[in-house]
């Protein structure tokens, strides 16, 4: 009975946050080098708000433009972060209602190190019932890892049990292959909206605004 009040909540929650005209907050992270910032450069529908340097490390803002439900996204490195600047990202995550976590697919020595960041960070309990989206970027390199193998080595499949929802996609920052491109982060972000409103939400709301949901994902 408390978990069904739990998300009568969450989602009334969300709700008042939309018609009070904030929208969908994502916080996107990955180790340094994954290609995040190539990631959002490349971005069709991203607008870059501010780049602010915040006590060591770099935050990025900006807004996914879409014209029926406004975005928006903050953005940095996770490495040496967790622990030394917790008390502000931890307030980046409280207020998002989804993560995304980029990964290079390619440098495999540090997989390990990127599966320790993700699962310190689905520990705290801002990020719980809150759906990360991985998307495993530089799949064009040789060796790159697939996105079954992203997921086994970052351990998603416990942090699906119980925790939160989680799933990988292959994209590319570089590549001009549209399945490992633009269009793989565009089907990532349409899982993500889905998995915030939860499946019956999202088709109702995408029922009522298609015509230009559709446009702006397309």
């Amino acid at each position: 009975m408390a978990n069904i009040l739990a998300r009568i909540w969450r989602f009334l929650h969300l709700w008042l946050t939309i018609f009070r005209g904030r929208g969908i907050r994502f916080v996107i992270v990955g180790l340094q080098g994954a290609g995040k910032s190539t990631l959002l450069a490349r971005w069709p529908f991203r607008e870059l708000l501010a780049t602010t340097p915040t006590l060591g490390f770099n935050v990025e803002t900006g807004r996914v433009g879409t014209q029926s439900l406004k975005t928006s996204f903050i953005a940095f490195d996770i490495g040496g972060v967790l622990d030394r600047f917790r008390p502000f990202w931890i307030e980046y995550f409280r207020n998002a209602q989804g993560m995304i976590f980029v990964v290079d697919s390619a440098d495999i020595e540090r997989i390990d190190e990127a599966r320790e960041e993700i699962m310190r960070l689905v520990q705290e309990n801002v990020l719980r019932d809150k759906p990360i989206l991985v998307l495993a970027n530089k799949q064009d390199l040789q060796g790159a890892l697939n996105a079954t193998e992203i997921s086994d080595l970052l351990g998603l499949h416990s942090i699906q049990n119980g925790i939160c929802s989680a799933t990988v996609k292959e994209v590319s920052a570089t590549s001009r292959t549209r399945s490992i491109g633009i269009h793989s982060v565009r089907d990532g972000l349409r899982w993500l909206y889905r998995e915030i409103f939860s499946p019956f939400l999202w088709d109702f709301f995408t029922t009522v605004n298609m015509h230009r949901l559709v446009y702006d994902l397309e």
